[in-house]
């Protein structure tokens, strides 16, 4: 007998169904193929758009080299400068070491063995004489920026410039070209650092004397500018030379604690090594990208090549973890896949009418879609065929709206921290019969730690003004505060009669508009070494402490009155100490030093800076050398465990 026939009821339900299911399946694959395709092409840009700035960086920061290289070359061959008469080269090559930020040294070796350079080491200018026929006299002066070349010689070795490397390379090669990179100099107990130089071969018309010209740069601000990057908050980028070897790295060093030169291989970072394998492929095509594991997560890789002149042959890899560009993405598929469950159970009851009723919001939905993909953040819309379908709109358009919301975030963000550090000095002024130094460094993008070395002429004791503050707690409002702090300092220090009058002023402003119930602590300091005093002023900071190593004691310098910005008119005291003798030394700083806590919950401590400074502060040990045994104890301590709160610190010495 015949099989029992479905009823109209099921056929009917069947009929709406089945269609209905697979407008519900279309929408979800829909949205969620599509959400993915947006969400890949965003992170793609980024990756790109972060390429194209590390090569636009290194091409613009070598180009400087070329440039100067260059300039040299038309003087030699113009006349302006011979090579049988190197003293003439001193005052061109300060100048223009001067004006060149970029480049580190500048040097000339000719086919008799002379040579002449002018480097910047040791926080210095450095320039170097040899005589053909006697290179064992390299002898090297101090140079100050004014041109003035010290007395005394710092050094004298051996030194002939047509057994260097550079010298070799240039002969090999018919016009200029990069040398292979190098370490370059760095002062005992301080990080290596490599470099590379930009060679030609010269020739005097005069005599037909015959030469090699280098132009060398440190590559440690190519490290320094990736690392400020965005990309690199999430993601990491390297830099790598034709050997393989790392010549920049977002985190983390790119020579080893032995001085030798890092493989992608052996850097400490994940993202490195997942992407060896890659990269020491041959096959691998330039410009691709790659999916690869970093961590158990998995995360996109670029390649690119990056040739900007002769010599050159490096690559840029840029690894961003597809999280950071997938999760609104699972976001818009989780809500996706909701509305598709709804859709189909409403079916029976909407039948063929919704059908219909969602061909049009699925067009519109997709084509907002790729709007929204190809960069169109102000791209809205607006499904009112039904409550699922608005509800999806509103969060595709918050979708839209959060990401450009986040992206000029994100540039704000940049361009705030950026501002914030061109306030504080670049680096203390060189100042007769002191030695200063100074540290700085954020717990966060921006912070509420400042100082400063402010020229006074009205102090009667020491016309430079030290200054140390801390804005309660860290972040945007402190930075805008600490802004003003120093605003207004600049402003009214050169009216001061004395600190306590400096310190007066400056409060009267930040009080006067206290609406924004943060205050600030300082410390004023000013040292007149020529009759060995000291002259401080403090709103509630800690005291400076003063060490004096002929004797092993410290002492310190306290007193003061209570943090600016709490009461208007209150009168700040100054407060002198006399009888400050050579190898003194006086170390200002912020509680984040001494507050910082190891992994295992343990304070920095003053006694273990003061332990420090005992062991560094020897005769002869500049301040410089005293503020990274600090730095490098205090990084150590914390064995890799992020500060909580800014960490600023000053170390000013009397020269023995």
């Amino acid at each position: 007998m015949p099989g029992r026939q479905p009823s109209i009821r099921t056929l009917i339900a069947l009929m709406v169904t089945i269609p209905m299911a697979a407008v519900a399946a279309s929408l979800v694959t829909l949205s969620v193929v599509t959400s993915r395709r947006v969400a890949e092409e965003l992170g793609a840009n980024l990756v790109r758009h972060t390429t194209v700035s590390v090569q636009a960086q290194v091409r613009q920061y070598l180009s400087e080299a070329v440039r100067v290289s260059d300039l040299y070359a038309r003087r030699v061959a113009d006349g302006v400068l011979p090579l049988d008469g190197l003293t003439a080269w001193e005052r061109p090559m300060l100048d223009d070491l001067l004006t060149s930020p970029d480049v580190a040294s500048i040097c000339l070796g000719t086919e008799r063995g002379d040579a002449t350079w002018l480097l910047r080491a040791h926080g210095r200018l450095e320039v170097g004489r040899v005589t053909g026929g006697r290179n064992d006299e390299a002898v090297e002066y101090v140079m100050t920026p004014d041109g003035v070349v010290a007395p005394d010689p710092i050094r004298i070795y051996f030194y002939d410039p047509r057994i260097r490397p550079w010298y070799d390379c240039a002969l090999k090669h018919d016009g200029p070209v990069w040398t292979p990179i190098y370490f370059w100099f760095g002062e005992q107990g301080e990080e290596s650092v490599t470099g590379t130089g930009y060679v030609r071969r010269v020739s005097d018309p005069a005599t037909g004397l015959n030469g090699v010209l280098v132009i060398d740069v440190a590559l440690g601000a190519l490290s320094s500018f990736i690392a400020t990057l965005p990309m690199a908050e999430v993601g990491a980028i390297f830099i790598i030379d034709e050997q393989g070897l790392l010549v920049a790295s977002s985190l983390g060093p790119v020579n080893s604690e032995a001085g030798e030169r890092l493989s992608l291989r052996g850097s400490a970072h994940p993202a490195a090594r997942a992407v060896t394998p890659i990269v020491e492929r041959a096959s691998a095509a330039p410009h691709s990208m790659h999916r690869v594991l970093v961590d158990d997560a998995w995360a996109r890789a670029a390649i690119v090549p990056l040739k900007p002149h002769a010599g050159i042959d490096w690559r840029v890899i840029a690894v961003l973890p597809e999280s950071a560009f997938m999760a609104e993405a699972q976001a818009v598929q989780q809500r996706a896949i909701l509305l598709g469950l709804i859709a189909l159970a409403a079916a029976m009851l909407l039948g063929f009418i919704l059908s219909r009723r969602l061909a049009d919001p699925l067009v519109r939905l997709a084509d907002h879609v790729r709007r929204v993909a190809s960069g169109d953040f102000d791209s809205r819309i607006n499904l009112r065929a039904s409550r699922e379908l608005t509800q999806l709109s509103a969060e595709l358009n918050d979708m839209a709206s959060g990401l450009r919301q986040r992206m000029e975030l994100q540039q704000s963000l940049t361009l705030a921290t950026q501002v914030q550090k061109s306030l504080l000095p670049a680096a203390p002024p060189v100042v007769d019969g002191i030695e200063i130094a100074a540290r700085s460094r954020y717990c966060e993008s921006m912070g509420g730690d400042y100082f400063d070395f402010v020229p006074v002429e009205s102090l009667p004791r020491g016309r430079l003004l030290l200054v140390v503050g801390d804005v309660m707690g860290h972040g945007i409002a402190s930075a805008l505060l600490m802004t003003t702090a120093r605003a207004a300092l600049r402003a009214a220090a050169p009216a001061a009669t004395d600190l306590g009058d400096a310190m007066s002023r400056l409060n009267h402003v930040l009080a006067s508009d206290a609406r924004h119930g943060r205050f600030m602590t300082m410390t004023m300091l000013t040292v007149d070494p020529s009759h060995g005093a000291a002259c401080w002023a403090s709103a509630g900071h800690d005291p400076a402490l003063l060490y004096r190593p002929a004797t092993g004691q410290f002492s310190m310098l306290d007193g003061g009155d209570i943090p600016l910005g709490v009461m208007p008119d209150l009168a700040y005291q100054q407060i002198t100490r006399d009888g400050l003798r050579p190898g003194d030394v006086i170390i200002l700083g912020t509680d984040g030093l001494w507050e910082a806590r190891n992994p295992q919950g343990e304070s920095y401590g003053k006694d273990r800076l003061r332990q420090v400074i005992q062991r560094t502060a020897t005769p002869g040990a500049t301040a410089d050398q005293i503020a990274a045994a600090i730095e490098s104890d205090h990084a150590a301590f914390l064995n890799g465990r992020a500060i909580q709160d800014d960490v600023t610190f000053l170390i000013v010495r009397i020269p023995d």
